[in-house]
């Protein structure tokens, strides 16, 4: 009986923790994410650089946080965090032009979680790129889109392909 609340304890504890753990990585997500969409598009580039080396990919020795103590799921649980940082950041980001918006740094580690196996990771990476491709607010045109018989339909602004964009 005495074991048996014992480890009821532990476990409620245990949860309690993720839980308020859960809370402050929300918070922190939150903060960067109202902090960098409230700079200037070229402040945010450099906000987006910054998230970029901090999270760590696998097969690339460039982020600066040492992950070797925390195992695969603490890994994970920084990528996420990481990641939502910089889908809150990228959100609004207009790029002057896309080679600019995703310079090798950039694009390279940020790719590369979107090879793995891991579904979270893929997606968020996906809603990175959007937003920094998407210059015209169309990603809400977009939402909750399944088949879409005649394109045309949805008014999707477009604009030529610059010289820029181009040679990149």
């Amino acid at each position: 009986s005495d074991r048996r609340n014992s480890a009821d304890s532990t476990h409620v504890s245990s949860s309690s923790r993720e839980s308020d753990e859960r809370i402050v990585q929300n918070a922190i997500i939150q903060t960067i994410g109202f902090f960098g969409s409230n700079l200037p598009d070229y402040q945010r580039s450099e906000i987006m650089m910054f998230i970029m080396r901090k999270v760590p990919v696998f097969g690339f020795s460039s982020h600066s946080l040492d992950t070797s103590q925390l195992g695969d799921l603490g890994t994970r649980r920084i990528q996420i965090m990481l990641l939502r940082s910089l889908l809150m950041v990228t959100s609004g980001y207009k790029a002057k032009n896309i080679a600019a918006a995703l310079p090798a740094p950039f694009i390279d580690p940020l790719m590369s979680p979107s090879l793995m196996e891991d579904s979270e990771l893929r997606q968020l990476v996906l809603e990175i790129l959007h937003n920094l491709i998407d210059r015209h607010d169309n990603r809400a045109k977009l939402r909750g889109i399944r088949i879409i018989p005649d394109v045309a339909d949805l008014k999707i602004k477009r604009e030529k392909i610059t010289k820029q964009d181009r040679k990149s």
